[in-house]
């Protein structure tokens, strides 16, 4: 048995996906939830982001269904559409700049109280049986383009 040593985790997905000619907004929806529940499971609190708007591609049509879904689902979240239409806040179209990582980090300092912060960057980084978790995404075969995401722990 294992234990997390973290109290929330950002989520901070869904910008590729809304371009994606597989990913549907149900299927992103189903997605979503299966992480959250995750890790909700495991005692540790979501804290979700809205899509950004890109400037590379057109992801308006996926974005206007689902950020107020994501809005309603009642978890704390960094609402990053609003964010990223600030002026110096993308690299590229959809990666932050150095402004625009300054920009959410100061958003998720303002979801998280600051004493689960602190105490949740404490580390033992000095004892030799220090826990790996590995996510990846598997292709659900079932339906085109859905995920799963399997975590691995290590010791």
């Amino acid at each position: 048995k294992y234990e997390f040593l973290i109290k929330f985790v950002f989520l901070q997905i869904g910008a590729n996906d809304s371009i994606s000619e597989t990913i549907t907004v149900d299927i992103f929806k189903k997605n979503l939830l299966n992480i959250i529940d995750y890790f909700i499971e495991r005692g540790v609190e979501p804290v979700l982001t809205t899509i950004p708007i890109r400037t590379d591609s057109d992801n308006t049509n996926f974005i206007t269904k689902v950020n107020p879904w994501i809005k309603s689902l009642g978890y704390k979240f960094v609402d990053e559409y609003n964010i990223v239409r600030g002026e110096n806040v993308l690299s590229d179209g959809i990666h932050l700049s150095k402004n625009g990582n300054t920009c959410i980090f100061n958003s998720i300092k303002g979801v998280i109280p600051e004493d689960s912060a602190k105490e949740g960057i404490k580390q033992k980084l000095g004892e030799a049986n220090i826990s790996l978790f590995l996510c990846k995404n598997l292709v659900n075969q079932p339906q085109k383009g859905e995920t799963t995401h399997e975590c691995i722990h290590k010791e």
